[in-house]
């Protein structure tokens, strides 16, 4: 009965546990990319604020 239950332990943390974590690990890249990717969209708004107001007109 003890070699089932270690059994049953392997597979819960192969299975279960195992693919939560890289799930999780996935999440958090992704998040990572996402944060990379807003903070460039901020600095290029600022940029074209900046084109504006030096220049409102485009002349």
């Amino acid at each position: 009965m003890g070699d089932f239950f270690e059994q049953l332990e392997k597979f819960f943390e192969e299975q279960i546990i195992g693919s939560h974590e890289k799930k999780m690990d996935e999440v958090e890249k992704l998040s990572h990319q996402f944060e990379k990717h807003e903070r460039q969209l901020q600095k290029q708004e600022k940029q074209i604020d900046d084109l504006y107001n030096d220049d409102p007109f485009g002349q």
